[in-house]
């Protein structure tokens, strides 16, 4: 049993959803078991968190990804994905020579672009059931009852606008993934506790640590990063965000907890690694907007998406750290973390040698034009992290 953490009061796991709240681990220590052996921290550095967050480093020349209509390419591909792709019959025409794979669909009557585009979308699934990973499944839930998980395209003109992906193709294609993520953290006489959220097994980047509340943004949020936040705040933790006021409310006691703040926001570009699943090799361009929510320190708190969150959990600034630099947090949620630690002074220069660069290795330029392009898709809030 580990005895570096001090067991001050207990944490709940997703298991006491069912019934009153159940004690399942001391503040410290995993919540699924105690850890066997203590854990140590590496000699990994707080840049190099940020290296392995952002693993693709544009040493393959990239397809770029067209849609009919727009005047610029919305993703961009890895060649192997391109060469072992079905892309016929279907409205997707790729160009070798030029390195561009463009989607200009084979209108029906009485059929929007929008509309071609998203069908074609669909048809591009169905060839490749038995080629990407996690699309077989995509498409069985499509087929029961059109509801499966859609990505918004960022970055479309008007007639487009509304424009989506099946998720398992938002990393072939190379879209740019958004969403929100919202620290939640105590202060008691001066001493910084976190909040950390542990996902399940049974989903991507199984067991890795996140923020108490993130997500990503659904085609319904009209790129609002406040509505996102605001969804995925209720569905996992039973927060309830007011919009107007920005006041945070517990669901179950109508306890109101605290006031959420803007934060920065965080752009990467991650080729993604064998923790992340069926995911696995694809490139993921992301910006993530970060909001945070200071909470007394006797507030409890508790999942409530038991097949995604295996538990919530308390720790010290020291064990946010070290958690880090051994490789525990999904990739962009470490980039989160790592800038909220930043920005409260909780990492000082000594502690890394290149602290210089940490600040500007957590806005990373993405494969575009400039930051000006996203004012039509995103949030204005957004470019400053382009710059």
């Amino acid at each position: 049993m580990s005895t570096t953490t001090t067991i001050e009061r207990s944490v709940y796991s997703s298991s006491s959803l069912s019934g009153s709240l159940v004690p399942t681990a001391p503040i410290g220590y995993p919540l699924d078991a105690a850890p066997q052996n203590p854990i140590i921290e590496t000699k990994t550095s707080f840049y190099q968190v940020i290296r392995h967050c952002n693993k693709f480093q544009h040493n393959v020349p990239l397809y770029e990804f067209w849609v009919a209509g727009n005047n610029r390419p919305v993703g961009h591909m890895l060649p192997e994905f391109v060469e072992s792709m079905a892309w016929s019959p279907t409205g997707f025409i790729v160009d070798k020579n030029r390195r561009t794979v463009f989607l200009k669909p084979n209108m029906r009557k009485n059929e929007s672009l929008l509309e071609a585009c998203q069908r074609e979308l669909i048809t591009l699934c169905r060839l490749n059931v038995a080629t990407v990973d996690g699309v077989g499944a995509w498409v069985g839930a499509w087929d029961r009852n059109q509801d499966a998980e859609h990505h918004p395209v960022q970055d479309v003109t008007a007639h487009l606008s509304g424009l989506k992906v099946p998720s398992p193709l938002r990393g072939v294609l190379g879209i740019i993934t958004t969403g929100a993520h919202m620290n939640v953290y105590t202060l008691e006489r001066g001493a910084m506790r976190i909040w950390v959220a542990k996902r399940a097994q049974n989903i991507t980047y199984a067991g890795k640590l996140d923020q108490l509340v993130a997500g990503g943004m659904d085609p319904q949020d009209d790129n609002d990063a406040l509505e996102t936040l605001r969804r995925e705040a209720m569905e996992e933790a039973g927060l309830a965000i007011d919009t107007q006021t920005r006041q945070v409310m517990q669901r179950d006691t109508c306890q109101v907890l605290g006031t959420v703040h803007d934060g920065p926001d965080i752009s990467f570009f991650d080729k993604k690694g064998e923790d992340a699943g069926s995911e696995r090799g694809q490139l993921e361009p992301g910006i993530r907007y970060t909001f945070d929510l200071c909470v007394d320190a006797d507030v409890v708190l508790r999942p409530y998406e038991p097949d995604c969150i295996a538990g919530f959990f308390l720790w010290s600034v020291d064990r946010v750290k070290a958690s880090l630099k051994c490789g525990e947090w999904k990739p962009n949620c470490g980039l989160v973390m790592l800038d909220f630690l930043l920005r409260h002074n909780q990492i000082a220069p000594s502690e890394d040698d290149q602290f210089d660069q940490l600040t500007t290795g957590l806005h990373r330029q993405l494969p575009f034009d400039s930051s000006r392009q996203f004012a039509a898709g995103l949030p204005s809030r957004c470019a400053v992290s382009l710059l």
